[in-house]
């Protein structure tokens, strides 16, 4: 896996429109009573920031997103996408 993730962050700077890019590894994973949990199994999340839907979209079509993705998916296999908007709440 970690041979995976030195070849795959590079390649996320190749790509046009990216603004920034994280991966978030999970460590361990916290258990409360009174939350359900889901039954969705994953041990990361990566995130892709761009300018905008459109900014998104153009870099998606990219040969370069492309090679992205397809190494992403011989990291994890499976993918789920949301795109999101961010509310910042504190800082």
């Amino acid at each position: 896996m970690i041979k995976r993730i030195a070849v795959h962050g590079p390649l996320a700077r190749h790509v046009p429109g990216i603004r920034r890019y994280v991966q978030s590894h999970i460590q361990s994973e916290s258990v409360r009573a009174d939350i359900p949990a889901t039954e969705i199994e994953f041990d990361g999340i990566a995130e892709l920031w761009y300018d905008s839907v459109a900014a998104m979209e153009r870099s998606s079509a990219t040969p370069e997103a492309q090679a992205l993705y397809a190494d992403g998916a011989l990291i994890i296999g499976k993918i789920k996408s949301f795109v999101v908007e961010a509310k910042v709440i504190m800082e």
